[in-house]
């Protein structure tokens, strides 16, 4: 069985999944938290975990998929032994939010738009408290790369399949893109042609190809062929 648990990013709400949720496969399992109301990233990952046991991806262990920001609360998940994490896959991953992305996400959310102009996407008040999260959980460089160390050494002995997305027409984080590399062993890159950041919301068809493609790898890793 194939469960994917799909983690929304700042400037989208979880609904964003249901058109890649409907790309893809009928009997597998998926569940997308709303991270919005989350206080820290620590709470985060207990949303993370809690929609996972209420929807049953936990018994047989799931693939998280993350894009932009998303990829923090990932790695927080992943550095928690009690989430069964079978493969990762990261879009654009960012791993550092800075103070000033946050006061500029701040600004916006004070001048106007506190509706979004579709239900697939946030809020500008809710873009800018889920920067603050990450802003407030990880300020500096030491944060993040000490999740990260926690994350190979529960990974070392058995390494996971992660799948880094890359996509042409928005600037990778080079922070990410070191860190990650020294952290997971099996780790491979695939570039996007043509890509936004946000290419998941308005390419959700390819999106779901890519994510197919990863769990026909995860399977082979497994030596499991999936039903």
């Amino acid at each position: 069985m194939t469960n994917l648990l799909m983690l929304h990013d700042a400037h989208h709400s979880a609904l964003v999944w249901r058109l890649v949720a409907n790309s893809l496969h009928p009997r597998w399992g998926i569940a997308a938290p709303d991270l919005f109301d989350a206080e820290s990233l620590d709470a985060m990952v207990e949303r993370i975990k809690r929609d996972a046991h209420n929807t049953g991806i936990s018994d047989d262990g799931f693939i998280i998929v993350a894009p932009n920001e998303a990829a923090m609360p990932a790695i927080w998940a992943c550095a928690d032994s009690d989430v069964p994490v079978q493969g990762v896959i990261l879009s654009r991953p960012v791993l550092k939010v800075s103070r000033s992305a946050v006061r500029a996400a701040k600004v916006k959310a004070s001048l106007a738009g506190r509706y979004a102009q579709r239900e697939e996407l946030a809020t500008r008040p809710q873009t800018a408290h889920y920067l603050g999260v990450l802003a407030a959980a990880a300020s500096g460089d030491r944060e993040v790369e000490g999740k990260l160390r926690a994350v190979k050494e529960r990974f070392g002995a058995t390494p996971i399949p992660v799948r880094v997305l890359n996509v042409e027409k928005a600037k990778p984080d080079a922070f990410a893109r070191k860190l990650l590399g020294a952290t997971f062993a099996d780790l491979t890159g695939v570039d996007i042609a043509g890509a936004e950041a946000d290419w998941f919301d308005y390419a959700a068809h390819l999106f779901a190809k890519n994510i197919e493609e990863f769990v026909s790898n995860v399977n082979e890793h497994k030596g499991q062929k999936d039903k």
